[in-house]
């Protein structure tokens, strides 16, 4: 449903309430799951939802993902991170990071077609480019009869 960019500001505020008490250790993360949750499948299970991929964008929204992975890269955060509040178009989030699982080397195999297509694709436009610069363009019309 649409609502107002009031009410939304009143959201996030109030996620970050929480997640502030969370972060300072006045409410507990199960306790806020519990009593906040509007999901009752994440609310069953403790706030936890799984395994998150970059790439999800069928099961959750980009914005979300991106916002969720932002400054992470390849490194490894130390402890527990708490996101939000992260405000998509459909929900409003505060997300607990308990781990982040750097793939490396196999992620790079996964990419590796695309980045040698992509290479490919770069040399072939420079050497375009090279041979473009070095002729004399006319454009020729056909001769009247």
């Amino acid at each position: 449903t649409v609502i107002s960019e009031k009410a939304r500001r009143e959201i996030g505020d109030r996620l970050e309430g929480l997640g502030r008490k969370v972060q300072t250790g006045e409410l507990e993360w199960e306790a806020a799951v519990k009593e906040h949750s509007q999901d009752p499948t994440t609310r069953g299970r403790g706030g936890r939802v799984g395994i998150l991929d970059r790439r999800m964008t069928n099961k959750y929204e980009e914005g979300f993902l991106r916002a969720l992975f932002a400054d992470l890269g390849f490194r490894q955060p130390e402890g527990v991170l708490l996101r939000g509040p992260l405000l998509t178009s459909r929900w409003a989030y505060l997300v607990r990071i308990e781990a982040v699982v750097v793939g490396g080397i196999v992620d790079l195999e996964r990419v590796r077609p695309a980045v040698e297509r992509s290479l490919r694709e770069h040399t072939l436009q420079q050497q375009l480019a090279e041979l473009a610069s070095g002729t004399d363009r006319r454009i020729l019309l056909p001769l009247p009869r």
